[in-house]
């Protein structure tokens, strides 16, 4: 779950969970479902982006029938 969550850019769950492992609060061998979101500190989680995770915007512009220039934004 941990890796899918970083690879799909969940970023406030990753950084929540994040936060739950460096405070010692729960181990990557835990149950998913055991796991209580309460115990995070959200205004911790929210002053830095630690996990460098950012939104990334994918677009294309046709330049004629066989080229295409695509273009990434953050």
């Amino acid at each position: 779950m941990y890796e899918n969550l970083i690879l799909y850019e969940e970023s406030t769950l990753a950084h929540s969970l994040y936060y739950l492992l460096a405070e010692k609060k729960i181990s990557l061998d835990d149950d998913v479902s055991n796991i209580d979101m309460n115990r995070v500190n959200h205004e911790k989680i929210v002053q830095k982006n630690v996990l460098d995770i950012y939104k990334i915007g994918i677009y294309s512009l046709k330049m004629d029938q066989k080229t295409f220039i695509i273009i990434y934004n953050r």
